[in-house]
């Protein structure tokens, strides 16, 4: 017999592999050999014991045999650099804190360098890295010590965000891209990060993406959930912005971000930010953070951000690794109210 922690199968129409993500624990079963299961694709190489309250170091492998070196815990796939993310829940919030949630390269960097320009009132980007107030990143301790108002960011699933969140009503801004863009934007930050180990072709690395074999797992359960908390009108005071739209029209989705804030900021305000912003400007302040950063794993570490631009999926998806991308998109995301454009230039849909 074999004990394996068991995350999601290829097989279909397997009903032992149960989805760990609904009870948020790993399922353990016992597979006898001769049974064919041993041989189904794995999220996780066998390990001995599953229920341990730490991190698991699991290698992940592509159909091509690559592996991304991840952690595991209660079912879920993290980062290798996450080693806080059983503290988050016992978080403090204050009541002007300003979550920023998305999920992994859909812009989170960009915009928690706006929201802290806009907040402040001061034309300066960060001199901090956006890891410095990433929550579970960091933890509780780091964050208490930083002034308020906070701008706190996250790639937590909405439902795993601290209760406290809520209780003190603080505002969240929800961030989100087209996936493609996505997807290739993490291929080449999981590619260009040594402690992931990685050395896949794209197409292999495309294919985890789409069974949510990655960092912080399935992009599409992500965007459901949050779909469901649109659609529903949860008691929480929500923003949502859309990568795309922000790159084309950067004055109205800055004046519709300040209404959401209560702040008061100019049109010249906001027109000296776009220039601020702008990619080369913004890729060479981010680029200084790293070299200044408190934070030794960042030190001279690969460029964090890329291209920055819509559609240069194009340039890596065939035509058969779109429409299969597209037909799984229409089978997940069936009827969600999230409305993507993969092209540079769009016409936006009302």
């Amino acid at each position: 017999m074999a004990l394996y922690s068991w995350y999601k199968s290829k097989r279909p129409g397997d009903n032992r592999t149960e989805r760990c993500l609904a009870e948020d624990k790993a399922v353990v079963y016992s597979v006898e050999e001769g049974s064919g299961l041993e041989n189904v694709p794995l999220i996780a190489q066998p390990v001995r014991n599953t229920s341990r309250p730490d991190m698991e170091k699991v290698t992940v492998p592509d159909r091509n045999g690559d592996q991304i070196t991840l952690n595991l815990k209660a079912g879920r796939l993290w980062p290798m650099t996450m080693e806080h993310v059983a503290d988050v829940c016992g978080f403090t919030a204050r009541p002007d804190d300003v979550f920023l949630c998305s999920y992994p390269r859909s812009g989170t960097h960009w915009v928690s360098d706006l929201l802290v320009v806009l907040i402040s009132n001061r034309l300066q980007l960060q001199t901090a890295l956006k890891a410095d107030a990433m929550l579970e990143y960091v933890g509780c301790d780091h964050l208490d010590t930083k002034p308020s108002p906070r701008v706190i960011n996250t790639h937590l699933n909405y439902h795993l965000l601290p209760k406290d969140v809520f209780q003190k009503q603080c505002k969240i801004v929800f961030v989100y891209r087209n996936p493609k863009d996505v997807a290739l934007s993490y291929y080449h930050f999981i590619k260009e990060r040594k402690h992931y180990g990685y050395n896949g072709k794209f197409p292999a690395f495309l294919e985890l993406f789409m069974e949510g074999k990655v960092p912080y797992g399935d992009w599409f359960e992500y965007m459901q959930e949050w779909n469901s908390v649109i659609e529903e009108g949860r008691p929480c005071q929500i923003h949502i912005m859309y990568y795309e739209q922000l790159k084309q029209h950067f004055l109205r989705e800055m004046s519709r971000l300040c209404s959401f804030l209560d702040l008061t900021r100019s049109t010249e305000f906001l027109e000296e930010m776009e220039k601020l912003s702008s990619f080369d400007s913004f890729k060479r302040s981010v680029d200084a953070q790293f070299d200044n950063s408190a934070l030794d794993e960042w030190k001279g570490a690969p460029q964090f951000i890329r291209t920055g631009v819509v559609g240069d999926w194009k340039n890596w998806f065939t035509v058969a690794l779109n429409e299969e991308f597209d037909e799984l998109y229409q089978r997940r995301m069936k009827g969600s109210c999230f409305n993507f454009s993969y092209e540079t230039d769009f016409t936006e849909s009302v």
